[in-house]
């Protein structure tokens, strides 16, 4: 049976392996706590009503028990990025509910990848707190338009070398597989999963104070969108 460790933003994180021997490795990895940043889609097939979800949504997470001593960052992208709050601004959780609260729909294409190289940077230009964990959500609902210069897929190299973790949450009738891509490599670390099934119990499962390895499958049923697929859950020791 293979295991998978159920990551922890406050937690030892115990490295499993993935090649089906179903030994656990004995290195481990503590986090002080977490950068956490939002890419929120904004084009005009979400809708008034889709946009407000998101943002609803996002706040949902930024305000969870779970977060609360993570540093929070985000951008809002449509054809391009349309907003950006970076790790350095004000992270009084009242505060960024009301930016998010405020958020205009933009409309226009979907730029997915050059929303997700402003994570990366994000993450990339961090200077102090090495140990926190680095999360990225990526809140969207449909295909990189256009296809010829937006597919993200390039940049999953990038998201393992800067040590970021990757949940795609999709709205409406999102395909999973169109940003499959972002978590196909065996060093990868994420999920995929719908915003009506994700829930605050998804918080509590990717930021768990200190859960122990259990033995999972590799996709977890869900109703509605399908299947919650944990992609990489393994953690390489640092040292």
């Amino acid at each position: 049976m293979t295991f998978f460790t159920r990551v922890c933003a406050v937690a030892t994180i115990t490295a499993a392996t993935l090649a089906g021997s179903g030994e656990k490795a004995t290195a481990s990895t503590v986090y002080d706590d977490a950068y956490v940043y939002f890419s929120l889609d904004s084009s005009g097939s979400l809708g008034a009503s889709g946009w407000d979800q998101v943002k609803t949504f996002t706040n949902s997470i930024v305000n969870s028990p779970a977060l609360d001593n993570s540093i929070i960052g985000l951008n809002v992208f449509s054809n391009g990025i349309k907003f950006q709050r970076s790790f350095v601004a004000n992270q009084d959780r009242s505060v960024i509910t009301n930016d998010i609260d405020n958020l205009r729909h933009y409309q226009g294409t979907t730029h997915t990848r050059t929303a997700v190289q402003d994570g990366i940077t994000q993450f990339a230009n961090l200077a102090t707190l090495p140990n926190y964990r680095r999360v990225m959500f990526l809140i969207t609902d449909g295909n990189p338009v256009p296809a010829s210069s937006q597919n993200p897929c390039a940049l999953e190299s990038s998201l393992i070398s800067n040590d970021i973790e990757l949940h795609i949450i999709g709205v409406g009738n999102f395909n999973p597989s169109v940003l499959n891509c972002l978590l196909d490599d065996p060093n990868s670390r994420g999920s995929f999963t719908s915003i009506s099934d994700f829930g605050l119990g998804g918080v509590d499962a990717i930021f768990a104070s200190d859960v122990p390895p259990v033995p999972l499958p590799a996709s977890l049923p869900l109703l509605g969108f399908g299947v919650l697929a944990f992609c990489g859950l393994r953690r390489r020791a640092r040292g």
